[in-house]
């Protein structure tokens, strides 16, 4: 049953007291009404006996009449006694209920009052609550807000992965060759998500950014506001000042004019100088050991040179000569040139500088000591490039690169080659079947054909790449190539150098730890200055863990990376991974004297004009143009689809900006780098592993070697 309410109870008690009272009020007339009749019927009895009085006979009728009648009324009267008492005692009865109940009815005013105090209590909880629940609803009204606005940068996030999803498309239309191409596309749509996620963590930063300038922009107004009163005193003395400069501008301009034509003019003239003072001192080193020459009467041996033959080319002739065991060992003991050539070592040297490193191992004790001395000086970048179809089933890198390391004046004990995947397929090195029939002509396997060509202490590692970034061999000043398409390819020959370690790696999913990492020289190597990583097949499972697992320990070091997402690999450590697992290969260079700095070309340079302006910050790093080699890592979707179907954009930018650096690289999957300077004893910029993956960009890099 549902419980009554205090009010309730309290009506109920009322109406039982009225009842009650209504009662005792009928008992108390009825006890009343007997006692009058009782009067009446006495003062009858009374009149009747004087009424009656003459006659006895009558009279005594009456009065027995009269007796019962009182008899009765008797009876009467002890019943109204009775019904009297008991009204008295129902009174009293009463009495005590109506206190009980009027103190049952104080006591439920007081709960009634203290109900009431409860239900004020509870109507100011109710309000406060009411309040708590209007401003949550204002919260609320805020939060679809900031869900409109969320949804308005979501569909700004859609926009940018529409576009890149033409991009995609472009991708696409190209890969339709290759379909693990086509897979790698739905990884560069992740990276558009991570480039959105990327700039709005720029546009916060920018943000904190602005918040500084805004307070340093007030200080710089304080100043302003001083600095106003002389502004009017400067301002005419710059009026006059500027009328002086303008002429002298124009006397400047035609002087700088002049002195531009003049400094070429003097740098022509210069390396002219130089060239015939290296000839002029060659021959003068090589007058007093070469005139006896003339006397030896075996002429077949030794051939006097013709007057018109520079000191090169003679002893080139004296080499094929000497190369063979045709001639006697008694050919010096008859002249002062026979003595000179075999014992003096300082003109023995002179004359191995004009020797390539292969003949410098086929020659006599005194000039195998000679040589190795001046193989310790050859500390020179080399590098051998090669483009264009070789018209044979083998790469035309491979085809050529024999007979260029022929003419290599340095000992490799490293060699970074980069091959187009288009032409290039590993482990074969060619590109049909039927260039099986040729095996007598083509090595199969490109690894023991290097190892065939290049010393065995040499370390070599492969990278094959969609396309290629090169810079014809032989010369620093030769113009770069960025070959999106076609065959192309490039051999960087690092020597040894004093104060400068090359250490190669290659890790896989079982062999990364911290043990092989500090091995290749990762971590804990206080003079690590450069790393150059090239990752592959990491947009497989587990490949993003393994990559941040590298990446980590390496973003917060003070080092250079470059790098990025390539194809294919090949070492002559080929058992470190399984076919068709991801890893990674790279170099880690140490040394007090390297040097490095990079840019990052971003999705937004799609301009000459703001590539040229990008490039140009690694000029401000003033890293030194000799021994110095520079590297392009570019996404396989620029190159020109950035720069409206224009060609070579930023290989040409580089080319002017260094006139006298090579420029090799690749185009790729992803790239690996940030915008970095590493310099003696400072780096400049810092960033995290997340901050070393891009897309849609290009790291440009500077490795001086000392």
């Amino acid at each position: 049953m549902e419980q009554q309410s205090p009010h309730g109870r309290l009506n109920v008690g009322v109406v039982s007291l009225r009842g009650m009272a209504d009662s005792l009020s009928f008992a108390t007339r009825h006890v009343v009404r007997d006692q009058l009749a009782l009067q009446l019927s006495v003062q009858f009895s009374t009149d009747a006996r004087l009424l009656s009085q003459p006659s006895r006979t009558d009279t005594t009728t009456a009065m027995d009449a009269i007796k019962k009648k009182m008899q009765m009324l008797k009876l009467d009267k002890e019943n109204a006694l009775d019904r009297a008492e008991q009204a008295e005692t129902d009174k009293k009865a009463a009495e005590e209920r109506s206190k009980q109940l009027e103190d049952d009815l104080v006591a439920l005013q007081k709960k009634l009052k203290a109900t009431e105090d409860e239900l004020d209590k509870y109507s100011e909880a109710l309000k406060d609550a009411q309040e708590k629940l209007e401003l949550a609803e204002k919260k609320a009204t805020d939060a679809e807000g900031d869900v409109a606005s969320l949804n308005r940068r979501i569909q700004l996030v859609e926009e940018e992965l529409d576009r890149a999803q033409e991009r995609m498309k472009v991708i696409e239309n190209r890969a339709l060759k290759d379909e693990e191409k086509m897979e790698l596309q739905e990884i560069q749509l992740k990276e558009a998500k991570h480039i959105a996620e990327e700039a709005d963590r720029k546009y916060e930063e920018v943000a904190r950014k602005l918040v500084i300038v805004e307070g340093e922009l007030e200080r710089t107004e304080e100043r302003a506001e001083l600095n106003e009163g002389k502004c009017s005193e400067l301002e005419e003395e710059l009026k006059t000042v500027t009328n002086n400069m303008k002429s002298l501008e124009a006397q400047a301009e035609k002087y700088s004019a002049k002195e531009d034509k003049y400094e070429e003019e003097i740098k022509v003239l210069t390396d002219k100088l130089k060239e015939k003072l290296k000839y002029k001192a060659i021959s003068e080193e090589l007058d007093h050991a070469l005139n006896d020459m003339t006397s030896i009467q075996t002429f077949n041996l030794l051939p006097v040179p013709p007057p018109s033959a520079d000191a090169e080319s003679y002893v080139r002739v004296i080499r094929v000569k000497m190369e063979g065991d045709a001639a006697p060992r008694n050919i010096f003991r008859e002249s002062k040139a026979g003595y000179v050539l075999s014992n003096v070592a300082e003109v023995v040297e002179r004359i191995l500088t004009f020797v390539p490193t292969k003949n410098l191992f086929r020659v006599a004790r005194l000039w195998r000591t000679c040589a190795r001395r001046v193989l310790r000086t050859q500390q020179i970048l080399t590098w051998l490039s090669a483009s264009g179809s070789a018209m044979f089933d083998e790469h035309v890198l491979l085809r050529t690169m024999a007979d260029d390391l022929e003419n290599v004046y340095l000992l490799p004990q490293t060699a970074l080659l980069m091959l187009d995947g288009e032409n290039f397929s590993w482990p074969f090195g060619y590109r049909h079947k039927k260039a099986r029939k040729c095996e007598d002509e083509v090595e199969p396997d490109p690894i023991k054909k290097l190892r065939r060509i290049l010393p065995k202490s040499c370390e070599i590692i492969g990278i094959v790449s969609p396309g290629v970034v090169v810079t014809p061999s032989g010369s620093v000043n030769g113009h770069p190539q960025e070959h999106e398409e076609g065959e192309a390819g490039f051999c960087v020959l690092l020597p040894a150098i004093d104060g400068v370690t090359v250490r190669p790696f290659h890790f896989c999913k079982k062999s990364l730890s911290e043990t092989t990492m500090e091995e290749a020289g990762l971590i804990n190597n206080p003079d690590l200055k450069v790393v150059l990583l090239f990752s592959y097949d990491t947009y497989k499972p587990g490949g993003g863990r393994f990559l941040n697992k590298l990446l980590e320990p390496l973003s917060q070091s003070n080092v250079l990376i470059a790098g990025g997402q390539v194809e294919r690999v090949f070492s002559n450590n080929p058992s470190c991974c399984t076919t068709g697992s991801f890893g990674a290969v790279g170099l880690a260079i140490s040394g007090s004297k390297v040097q490095g700095a990079s840019v990052l070309l971003e999705q937004d340079v799609s301009s000459p004009k703001e590539a040229e302006a990008t490039i140009q910050r690694l000029k401000a790093a003033n890293i030194p143009e000799r021994n110095t080699m520079g590297f392009m890592f570019a996404c396989v979707g620029r190159g020109h689809n950035s720069y409206s179907d224009q060609r070579n954009v930023e290989a040409d930018a580089f080319r002017k900006i260094f006139s006298n650096i090579p420029l090799l690289g690749f185009f790729g999957n992803g790239e690996l780098g940030c915008d970095r300077i590493v310099k003696e004893n400072f780096t400049l910029s810092e960033t995290d592993a997340d901050g070393l993956q891009h897309s849609f960009t290009t790291v440009m890099s500077l490795v001086h070697f000392g």
